[in-house]
């Protein structure tokens, strides 16, 4: 039996932390929520990453945004809003996070047009019956993501542009313009079991000590055993070097 994973974007930025939130991350100097008909508050974002940052992706979690006691139903998923100090509308979207029973796990991503190092913004993030102006843009190949060729776009006789592939023995390793969460292709991994097969970037990414950042991939198993109990093979993993979230050095991939 063989073992699919499929990796679609992996992002790695600094952004701004309303949130923990790799893009390297602006830190969110505090919450401020109103009781309001309309679900209402005030952020604000410090870009502490001593750079200046133009279409910076930062992600607000949506329960952190309004508060952890909301009742899912009062909640429109597609009436947010995002404005800046002057009333102007900010380009924004809504990433739908797993478990999707939840809105409140779900995440506001807005992309702040330009930012100075050391600067405050101030925004408006409401939600309301009212349609909002949310659009789709491709955070994977954002300026801002520290991983080469995050989408990965770029992919020559199995060799993803800036990744070192390590694999076993009949280990296939291609695009997959099948399935896909963005741009025109995944990659395939496509590993027998006893197998196994690992990327690494080329090139160290660099952080700061104490910089905040925001992980994310999107990853889609297929033909992992099941036994009722767990899976009798994990579907990949996800390794950090050095450990990071909260000190854990890996995360489990699992699928069907």
């Amino acid at each position: 039996m063989r073992r699919y994973l499929l990796l679609v974007p992996v992002i790695l930025t600094c952004s701004c932390a309303a949130h923990a939130g790799p893009v390297e991350a602006p830190s969110s100097q505090g919450l401020e929520r109103a009781a309001r008909a309309d679900l209402e508050a005030t952020v604000r974002i410090t870009n502490t990453t001593a750079a200046d940052k133009t279409d910076w992706p930062v992600f607000l979690t949506v329960w952190k945004v309004f508060g952890a006691n909301l009742d899912p139903d009062a909640i429109h998923p597609d009436g947010f809003h995002v404005r800046d100090a002057a009333g102007r509308e900010i380009p924004h979207m809504l990433r739908r996070i797993p478990p999707d029973f939840s809105i409140g796990n779900d995440e506001i991503v807005v992309l702040i047009p330009r930012i100075a190092a050391g600067e405050e913004l101030t925004l408006r993030v409401t939600n309301t019956r009212q349609g909002g102006a949310a659009g789709e843009f491709d955070l994977a190949g954002n300026p801002n993501n520290l991983l080469p060729n995050g989408g990965f776009e770029r992919i020559a006789k199995g060799r993803p542009e800036g990744y070192q592939t390590t694999a076993g023995r009949n280990v296939e390793v291609a695009g997959d313009t099948a399935i896909k969460r963005s741009g025109e292709q995944s990659l395939r991994l496509r590993v027998p079991v006893g197998s196994e097969v690992s990327l690494r970037t080329v090139q160290p990414v660099r952080i700061r000590k104490a910089g905040r950042y925001h992980f994310a991939c999107w990853a889609k198993t297929d033909n992992v055993a099941y036994n009722g109990w767990g899976f009798w093979n994990d579907g990949g993993s996800i390794a950090m070097d050095p450990a990071a979230f909260r000190g854990r050095d890996s995360i489990a991939l699992r699928g069907t």
